[in-house]
């Protein structure tokens, strides 16, 4: 289960990066909510916050044993 968990995690970061890249290259309209929050609920949401939190230390592990983090410096483990 843990490699599935940092596969995920690091599908949900690859978004994440390709988000904020997209944002910062190509010019959006203005927010049509500003300062909207998004929350999720459901009866798995505990453990999945458990398993991504699991596996972003692992990946941190992983990337950190090779002499760098997963952005390719050696910053202490990211906030999720």
């Amino acid at each position: 289960m843990p490699a599935i968990a940092v596969i995920v995690y690091r599908t949900l970061m690859a978004c994440e990066r390709f988000s904020v890249a997209m944002r910062n290259n190509i010019a959006l309209p203005p927010e049509l909510v500003p300062g909207m929050a998004y929350f999720m609920r459901g009866y798995f949401n505990d453990y999945f916050v458990e398993v991504m939190e699991d596996a972003r230390i692992r990946d941190f592990r992983s990337a950190d044993a090779e002499g760098a983090s997963a952005d390719g410096d050696n910053a202490d483990i990211p906030e999720a």
